[in-house]
């Protein structure tokens, strides 16, 4: 059960989503030009809603041991949610049968900024959004409470409630990055800090892996409450390419659109300079306008303006 998530270098594009009012938030150092994007952070929901405009911005923060580069990524739901086909995702679990899962798909919209807070790339994607609802907070809680005694995850032990939980944190992981994929720009500078695959790997066909590791999660202190820090290996043909970090907390809205994942990291394996930061920069309840020659965000509570406005192992959803 440890490699049940497709693969993408976008990984590290992971984090948080919307509310009503405001939290105060400190903002994460190396992105002082986010709040011009959006701004706020609003407060958690005791429940799990899907409504028209949620908006996260994430910063990006990437180091090749040379130089920096900065990027933002905006993530929104259009101010009419606009509903797509179903789609449907089969597991197998070795020694507990098939577990099918179904989830209607909607339309979001990615927005890429760079250092200067210039939009540069503009896509959009598709949400799984009943399966990115899921936790992957709660399914580090169930590795952990079912780790056998060599450190790996009983399957065949876990009570139905916790294989549920487990399989669905994975889906919501596959949910979120199969919405967000396809930003070219964003990958090339991804790619200046992974440790490249052989060449002979590259010829005989090249085979991603994305690996959490929940059951190695442990305790972190997150900017928006306790949290489990998840391992996660990319691989490349059986070759680690980047050693990463994610912080989840339980998911709630605001933190749905990214199962409750509010921080990473990523690190090539033998090169410590090399290395990328996410953060969750903001996270509202917004109606957005199309502006010209950028967006204009008005919250649900007070009025912001921003400036110019993007396996199995796992089933593909």
């Amino acid at each position: 059960m440890r490699s049940l998530v497709p693969s993408l270098l976008t990984l590290l594009i992971l984090t948080g989503c919307a509310g009503t009012g405001t939290t105060t938030h400190v903002q994460p150092r190396g992105f002082d030009l986010g709040p011009s994007i959006l701004s706020g952070m609003d407060p958690a929901d005791e429940q799990v809603r899907w409504e028209p405009g949620d908006s996260i911005l994430m910063g990006v923060l990437i180091n090749d041991g040379k130089r920096q580069v900065v990027r933002y990524v905006l993530i929104q739901l259009p101010p009419v949610m606009i509903a797509l086909e179903s789609t449907r995702a089969t597991i197998a679990l070795e020694g507990r049968g098939k577990r099918a899962y179904e989830s209607p798909l909607h339309r979001i919209d990615i927005e890429l900024f760079d250092e200067n807070g210039t939009a540069i790339d503009h896509a959009e994607g598709r949400l799984a959004t009943s399966l990115a609802a899921n936790g992957f907070h709660d399914a580090a809680v169930a590795a952990l409470s079912w780790r056998g005694p060599e450190g790996e995850v009983d399957i065949e032990g876990m009570d139905d409630a916790a294989v549920d939980a487990y399989v669905r944190g994975v889906l919501a992981m596959v949910a979120i990055l199969q919405s967000i994929q396809g930003n070219g720009e964003l990958e090339s500078q991804m790619k200046r800090i992974i440790r490249l695959p052989s060449l002979l790997a590259i010829l005989t066909g090249l085979r991603i892996a994305v690996t959490p590791f929940f059951e190695d999660a442990t305790p972190v202190d997150t900017n928006f409450g306790p949290g489990l820090r998840v391992p996660v290996e990319i691989s490349a043909s059986g070759r680690t390419a980047l050693s990463c970090t994610l912080d989840a907390v339980p998911v709630r809205r605001p933190y749905h659109m990214s199962a409750g994942v509010v921080a990473a990291t990523a690190t090539h394996p033998t090169n410590p300079n090399k290395w990328a930061r996410v953060e969750l920069l903001a996270a509202r309840r917004v109606v957005p306008e199309t502006a010209s020659p950028g967006r204009v965000l008005t919250p649900s509570s007070g009025t912001r303006s921003g400036g110019a406005g993007r396996g199995p192992s796992a089933p593909d959803l």
